[in-house]
């Protein structure tokens, strides 16, 4: 009989792909989670204390006696990593690491209060870049956000608070889609000058709004444009400094209309020329310190702000724009503009304490015109070059006292007609 198999060739019949779940060890209360093999998600049970569901781009798997800490990293390739919490059934530390690769952190709430958890977060992607963490709930320890290249982004995608501290470093871009709440101090550090620092959003900014607590707010930049410009109102019980140290670059502060600083505002720009601005209803319970580089600065000051102590304006030397102060400062103000030929100052706000102004040499021009029967109390210093003082332009009929005095040059003087000069001494002024 002749074989039915001749010729015949065996085949393999190929089976679907698999995945091979991620590695999770469970140890006294602590869950670890590292080697995924596909989009992560960890979940915190609604019904059960200390169960935590592990999904790793497959079927999930349950693990019960989670208490005090969940970790998870991430691997070298870009990784998804997704966590939702339930503080009633966990309320430990979060430690993520999420590694290599461009990678996406999604932190969300939920359960009474919307928690992430009620413990510490931490999220390091210190060895890669364009990473981005989404913040959607509220965390009841600190945040604390690192990494060491700066060209990462930090979102809230939905309202968060943050009930200590929150430290971000190395962040190239905050994005305030919804509000940010910081009932400690928040400090945003970046380290990268090829990433410069953007803040941008409407949603609100909220820092130290713990019940008599004083609080900060911190915001340091690198060498290049920082932007600290959201459109959301931004409130801090304590001081506000912005330093911005880069040699280039143009650096910009803007505050939204009715935001408030509860103690000092501080700012510190590099060269390059920046630009700040005060909007309406802006707020300073203490002293307001604006410090601006070499280059062409601009200042948007026009607005009806409050400073409750004093104001200090410095520029540096290039051609600094012309500017006007229009807030209420209860102390005094003091301006300051480097060699170049700068713009008119121009003071148009109420004055309670003296008026001080210091010209560098070139161009320099001050227009005294605050609300009729204002008194100002001025001393007034002008560089080499060609300098005007004018008093009360729009002839409303104000009161002088001080001192002002020119250098070599051009000098040029004119004053309203009802205006009243008491006790003022010109030097090298006609």
């Amino acid at each position: 009989m002749r074989s039915t198999t001749k010729g015949y060739k065996p085949q393999l019949e190929t089976l679907e792909e698999r995945w091979v779940p991620a590695t999770v060890k469970n140890t006294f209360g602590d869950l670890f989670i590292s080697n995924q093999n596909g989009p992560l998600t960890v979940t915190v049970s609604t019904t059960t204390a200390g169960q935590v569901t592990v999904k790793d781009n497959g079927s999930p798997v349950t693990y019960s006696g989670v208490g005090s800490l969940i970790e998870i990293t991430g691997t070298n390739l870009p990784d998804s990593i997704t966590f939702n919490g339930f503080t009633a059934n966990y309320a430990g530390n979060l430690l993520v690491l999420s590694g290599n690769g461009t990678d996406i952190v999604n932190l969300n709430g939920g359960g009474t209060g919307n928690f992430i958890t009620n413990g510490s977060v931490l999220v390091d992607s210190t060895i890669d870049n364009n990473d981005q963490l989404n913040l959607n709930g509220n965390i009841g320890g600190s945040l604390t956000y690192f990494s060491q290249y700066g060209f990462d982004n930090v979102v809230t995608t939905g309202a968060t608070t943050v009930s200590g501290n929150a430290s971000l470093t190395g962040l190239q871009n905050l994005t305030l889609t919804s509000a940010f709440t910081v009932k400690g101090s928040l400090n945003l550090t970046n380290i990268s000058a090829g990433f410069p620092l953007d803040v941008t959003g409407a949603g609100a900014l909220s820092v130290g709004t713990s019940a008599n607590v004083f609080q900060s707010l911190t915001v340091s930049g690198g060498a290049n444009a920082d932007k600290f410009i959201p459109t959301g109102v931004v409130s801090v019980t304590g001081n506000a400094t912005f330093s911005f140290t880069q040699s280039v670059g143009h650096s910009a502060l803007s505050l939204a209309g009715g935001s408030s600083v509860g103690g000092n505002l501080s700012y510190y720009g590099g060269n390059g020329g920046d630009t700040v601005t005060l909007a309406a209803l802006d707020t300073v319970a203490g002293n307001a310190t604006l410090i601006l580089g070499n280059g062409a600065n601009t200042l948007n000051l026009n607005s009806a702000w409050e400073v409750a102590g004093n104001l200090t304006i410095s520029e540096g030397n290039g051609a600094n724009g012309a500017f006007t102060i229009g807030g209420t400062v209860a102390g005094d103000e003091t301006v300051t503009q480097g060699n170049g030929v700068n713009g008119t100052v121009e003071l148009t706000g109420p004055s309670s304490g003296v008026f001080t102004y210091h010209g560098g040499n070139g161009t320099d021009s001050v227009d005294l015109q605050g609300p009729a029967g204002e008194v100002y109390d001025v001393y007034i210093t002008f560089g080499t070059g060609t300098n005007t003082l004018a008093f009360d332009t729009t002839n409303t009929g104000l009161t002088y006292l001080g001192y002002v005095s020119g250098s070599g040059g051009t000098n040029t003087f004119t004053q309203g007609a009802l205006d009243t000069l008491i006790d003022i001494t010109f030097n090298n002024f006609p």
